[in-house]
């Protein structure tokens, strides 16, 4: 287990890639309160996925990445 690097961290924390983490509590009725702190660490493994392999970004936008970890 890796921190984040610089980049990835200023990716993890833009509204329009974090945004999906609350747009997907809201979608499940999820109280953020209790769901977020189990949530997040997909979340952040999505991230350093989607920069660690460069053909992910190639070929998918992030959502694409982040959206099976939710199901």
């Amino acid at each position: 287990i890796r921190p984040l690097s610089e980049e990835e961290k200023e990716f993890a924390g833009d509204w329009n890639n974090y945004n999906y983490l609350f747009f997907y509590m809201r979608k499940m009725h999820l109280d953020p309160e209790e769901w977020y702190d189990i949530l997040i660490i997909p979340y952040l493994q999505a991230v350093k996925k989607y920069h660690v392999r460069e053909d992910l970004r190639k070929n998918y936008k992030f959502f694409h990445v982040l959206h099976p970890l939710f199901l």
